[in-house]
């Protein structure tokens, strides 16, 4: 089977890593292209065993010439199966099919996140990363949810810190709620640090706000690190503040490194995390709390909780699941091009 993954996004986020983790797995089952911007700053990090990385054709998603393009593109491929990553693409590729001829491959659509866009709910097979996500896509059908995956290392935890830790990382963006953790910590009655690892558009409004709060002797804004996993397992809890998750990748590395993890109710939190675990996004600060004054329990909760989703996030689960999609996606399109011609 011949499969293209197509993405519209140049920069380097939880969708593209996705994407570029999900790429670099299938081509090790199956012969494999990407279609990606010119620009893009990730293409260095797909795997060599990828046949062809052609340049997304410049353009607006709804401009003719931009889907003319791209459907030659893709026809030149000579694919089986393209598999369209969010909304841009997926909306392309739906233009595509109401060309003369069709569009030029079957094709499915993955939506990442939870902001509503109505082309899921018309493509001819909508996936999603969360249940959360797959929530807000409206087919008659269910909506199949696959997992994203997430790379594990071996990592030596050392002992609890003296100071009471909370560590969060994720790119400083307002939909992921660094500001509100960094005010419910001022809400915090005991001793504690909070480092937060990430960098990004809100850096500057948060360093404002750790000042304006004289948190500056207990908040640390660590920028990008390379180290996430020594971070979260140095901490006696990681936090996930996000006020809107797709997957959550965090929450998901989490489950290998974090003594304990508290999220809000983002992503695939609600799946996995019990209640217990959960954090009320009106009232972060009495979630910190309660993690601090019954700990040795809630280690022992999340202890249990992250043993029964052993294995759980891997690529190679996540591909193994779109190779069985795609068969169906390209059975499907055989059956209603077999139907076409009947009715001819």
């Amino acid at each position: 089977m011949r499969i293209v993954q197509i993405v519209a996004s140049p920069g380097w986020g939880g969708l593209e890593r996705s994407v570029v983790e999900l790429s670099n797995e299938l081509a090790r089952h199956t012969h494999l292209k990407v279609v990606a911007p010119a620009d893009a700053t990730w293409r260095d990090r797909l795997s060599r065993q990828i046949g062809d990385v052609v340049d997304l054709p410049p353009g607006s998603r709804r401009n003719p010439v931009t889907v003319l393009n791209l459907t030659a593109a893709l026809r030149r491929l000579g694919v089986d199966v393209v598999h369209a990553h969010a909304a841009r693409t997926a909306e392309m590729l739906w233009w595509a099919d109401r060309l003369p001829g069709g569009g030029p491959a079957a094709w499915l659509a993955t939506k990442h996140n939870t902001r509503r866009r109505r082309v899921f709910d018309r493509v001819p097979l909508a996936t999603a990363v969360s249940g959360a996500v797959a929530d807000t896509i409206d087919r008659s059908a269910p909506v199949p949810v696959v997992h994203n995956g997430v790379r594990v290392r071996s990592v030596e935890r050392g002992p609890r810190p003296d100071v009471f830790t909370f560590v969060a990382v994720g790119r400083l963006d307002p939909y992921k709620g660094m500001d509100r953790l960094v005010r419910a910590a001022a809400e915090l009655d005991f001793p504690f640090r909070l480092r937060v690892a990430g960098d990004g558009g809100e850096r500057g409004t948060l360093e404002s706000l750790v000042a304006e709060l004289g948190l500056e002797e207990r908040v640390e804004l660590l920028g990008h690190r390379e180290d996430v996993e020594e971070l979260i397992g140095a901490a006696h809890v990681q936090v996930v503040p996000s006020r809107s998750e797709g997957f959550g990748l965090a929450i998901a590395e989490g489950l290998h490194y974090a003594r304990v993890l508290l999220s809000t109710p983002v992503g695939i939190a609600p799946e996995i995390l019990p209640p217990e675990l959960l954090l009320d996004p009106a009232d972060l600060a009495a979630g910190l709390r309660r993690v601090r004054a019954d700990y040795d329990r809630l280690e022992a909760l999340f202890s249990e909780t992250a043993a029964a989703q052993h294995g759980r996030f891997t690529w190679s689960a996540a591909a193994e699941r779109y190779l069985e999609i795609y068969e169906t996606v390209l059975g499907a399109r055989g059956e209603r091009r077999e139907g076409e011609h009947l009715r001819r």
